[in-house]
């Protein structure tokens, strides 16, 4: 059996390669936050590794759902708050702060030190992270109707 191997993979024997999809009716998705793809390879993908290789190197904030349509087609599905989608956006937002112990920047709890504190630089660094985080995880038109802060509970409350 002859293997495939990359130095022999060229991508334009591909380009007529369309993917038809039609997601199922029972899993409800925004195919504007999606990509669906493969995987150039001839062998096996194991989809739990797959799944994790693939969210370590995005590393998305919100997190990612893979889900595999058919053998070696794969969706990946992104989360962002689009407007219609807050509460849905807010608690994946809020779960996804507090597994990182960063809450505390949304409800107050982490104060911003004061003026002479050797703490406040990096009070800041952590905060502008995050505001900067928070502010990717929302539709780029949607960006523009929302105050930008720099102090991510203001942003929170603009957002709200």
């Amino acid at each position: 059996m002859e293997t495939q191997n990359m130095e022999n993979l060229h991508m334009d024997e591909d380009a007529s390669l369309e993917i038809n999809f039609k997601p199922p009716e029972e899993l409800k998705v925004d195919l504007s936050l999606c990509l669906v793809g493969r995987f150039l390879s001839d062998k096996n993908i194991r989809s739990q590794i797959m799944k994790e290789c693939m969210s370590l190197v995005w590393k998305p904030f919100l997190g990612i759902t893979i889900s595999e349509l058919e053998a070696g087609i794969f969706l990946f599905q992104f989360y962002h708050l689009k407007g219609e989608n807050y509460d849905e956006w807010v608690r994946v937002m809020r779960t996804a702060l507090r597994a990182k112990k960063k809450y505390g920047f949304v409800d107050g709890s982490i104060k911003q030190p004061g003026d002479d504190s050797p703490e406040l630089e990096d009070w800041w660094n952590v905060n502008s992270m995050l505001v900067s985080r928070v502010f990717n995880t929302i539709e780029p038109a949607l960006r523009s109707t929302i105050s930008y802060m720099e102090n991510l509970k203001d942003l929170w409350k603009d957002i709200k």
